[in-house]
């Protein structure tokens, strides 16, 4: 599986032929890809695709919030809409620790404020968590609380994903 991730260029930084996206960006770009990447591996049956490159370019258009849940999702529904074999369809949550509150699915604004965040990619139907990703301040609050709230968040979503499968493939 090889994941490519495109960033949104900001207003001011406009891209030209002669300069590149800069390092920063580029580096997110990476780390982006490599979560995409281990997200969605373990929903792949690898068996069925001997010798064969399955290959996902994802271009974020904007973002207010985590890039790669969305990512994860749009990527999981486009390889299982393009016949390749899967094990289920991947779904990703987080949660922000705000004040002592808990924020499902917190905007950039909200993330930026919280003391702790944790990001959670599931694969419902092995009851597995394929990708997980923590940080911050968890002396106030319990992660095993937050992770097992981020997995109903995505068992939600689960439910969602797989009724809009369902609906494409009707038409």
């Amino acid at each position: 599986l090889d994941c490519h991730v495109h960033l949104p260029f900001e207003a001011e930084e406009e891209p030209t032929s002669t300069t590149s996206a800069g390092p920063d960006r580029a580096e997110k770009e990476v780390l982006l890809a490599a979560k995409l990447r281990q997200s969605l591996l373990p929903s792949i049956d690898q068996d069925k695709l001997a010798k064969t490159c399955v290959e996902v370019q994802c271009t974020i258009l904007e973002s207010d919030g985590s890039d790669v849940g969305p990512a994860v999702m749009c990527a999981s529904f486009a390889l299982a809409t393009s016949g390749i074999p899967l094990y289920g369809l991947v779904t990703y949550c987080t949660v922000g620790l705000h004040d002592g509150r808990v924020l499902l699915d917190p905007t950039g604004g909200e993330l930026e404020a919280c003391d702790a965040e944790v990001s959670v990619a599931y694969l419902g139907s092995r009851d597995q968590v394929s990708f997980l990703d923590a940080s911050g301040d968890w002396s106030g609050r319990s992660m095993t609380e937050c992770v097992d709230t981020c997995v109903e968040g995505c068992r939600k979503m689960q439910v969602l994903v797989r009724g809009a499968l369902l609906n494409s493939r009707k038409e």
